[in-house]
């Protein structure tokens, strides 16, 4: 049985996301977020973060390893990191939720999505539902 890796953010607006951008990118994720428009770039930065979280925690340091120094990108099903090679992949979580899963081997994974549970969730509930 292999390590894993999760981590699950609540998407919410970043007031300083782009600020924020500098303490956990490498430089080339950063000159892509530029691109990104102001609409998308707290989610896209969200998307990033839980990307670099899964691994860092896969890999047991966690936060303890700056995540400037793990270059994930958004959609790099593989990354590299100190010896090891890291599987990626999305979470199938809600629309109010952004998770990732690291592990080291892909075969081992089976993402499952339960969508009736998930709606009891009250972070999962549509506007509209409330």
């Amino acid at each position: 049985m292999g390590l894993v890796g999760i981590d699950i953010e609540r998407w919410r607006p970043l007031a300083n996301c782009r600020q924020l951008a500098c303490h956990i990118m490498t430089s080339q994720e950063a000159t892509i977020f530029e691109g990104i428009s102001c609409e998308l770039s707290a989610r896209k930065f969200l998307e990033l973060w839980t990307r670099k979280e899964a691994v860092l925690k896969c890999t047991g340091l966690g936060l303890h390893e700056e995540p400037r120094g793990l270059h994930t990108s958004w959609d790099e099903p593989t990354v590299q990191f100190g010896d090891l090679q890291y599987y990626l992949n999305a979470l199938p979580v809600c629309g109010q939720l952004v998770g990732h899963l690291a592990s080291h081997d892909p075969q081992q994974i089976i993402l499952r999505s339960l969508p009736s549970q998930l709606d009891a969730w009250p972070m999962c509930r549509s506007a509209d539902a409330s």
